[in-house]
């Protein structure tokens, strides 16, 4: 009895010692979240570059207030769709770890991508095949798992590079309308946003014929593979933005109706539960 005792007072005293640990650890992830912020500078002007074209995995430097790194790893039309890469290697956690030759040494993989057009990006490395696909592999594991500290961190560096959604992502945004009344409806194809597989797993498609549910002033009704979203009266004119699942998918004047194109049916409750309205200051 006295050695289980014992073992039992050690295991304790263990874990209390790795919960210490792991509080001690915020603790200082916090302060050095709180040095960081009081010197990061938010990008409100891109300079030219002069480049034509990019390729899938160049490393890419974004000049402003200051530099923004990326990975490119997809072609949409005339944009490239880019992994923003921090240089903050403590604050990226997790991310996969680039080495680079350029004004750091070091980069780190996030969850969050942005668009970009080539002209504003100097290609300063390029990753190979087997290597992109990890880099690849460990942004698609850290969308959506992060909390805590993370969080914070990677919702303050979205806001701090906000003008690529802003000046970039509003052209593939705001793309031909097939509506007869474009202020009474808008229509967003969630495929140039997310690929089939993304928005099986974001959505799960279900095999019931319709839904149509009410959530607070919005009614959300899913049926024939696209999801209507009836907004009440007082959203409707206002400037805002839309994100799904942390993704900037319009931005722009509210219309009493927002059709999103998903190809299948789900349950409305998902997409209450991961579309996020932002109004605008103003």
């Amino acid at each position: 009895m006295n050695g289980v005792k014992e073992f039992v007072e050690t295991l304790c005293k263990k874990l209390e010692a790795i919960e210490m640990s792991d509080r001690n650890e915020m603790k200082y992830l916090e302060q050095i979240f709180e040095e960081y912020k009081k010197g990061a500078k938010k990008i409100r002007k891109l300079l030219e570059q002069g480049t034509e074209k990019l390729e899938i995995g160049d490393i890419v430097a974004i000049y402003g207030e200051d530099i923004v790194y990326g990975l490119v790893f997809e072609k949409i039309g005339e944009m490239y769709n880019v992994i923003f890469l921090t240089t903050e290697l403590v604050l990226g956690g997790a991310g996969y770890k680039i080495e680079i030759d350029h004004m750091v040494r070091s980069l780190k993989v996030t969850p969050i991508n942005f668009y970009i057009s080539p002209k504003y990006c100097e290609v300063v490395g390029r990753v190979k095949k087997d290597e992109f696909e990890k880099i690849l592999d460990n942004f698609k594991k850290m969308a959506n798992r992060y909390k805590g500290i993370w969080k914070k961190f990677y919702n303050f560096e979205i806001n701090r590079i906000k003008i690529f959604y802003d000046a970039f992502l509003s052209s593939m945004i705001n793309y031909e309308e097939h509506s007869e009344n474009e202020d009474d409806e808008k229509i967003i194809d969630l495929s140039k946003f997310f690929k089939k597989e993304e928005l099986e797993k974001l959505l799960p498609s279900i095999a019931a014929a319709s839904t149509s549910d009410k959530y607070e002033n919005i009614i959300i009704e899913v049926s024939d593979g696209f999801a209507n979203l009836y907004l009440p009266d007082e959203l409707i004119g206002k400037e805002a933005e839309l994100y799904l699942s942390g993704k900037l998918i319009y931005t722009g004047k509210l219309p009493g109706t927002v059709k999103f194109a998903v190809g299948h049916n789900f349950p409305s409750a998902l997409l209450k539960e991961k579309l996020q309205i932002k109004l605008k200051e103003g």
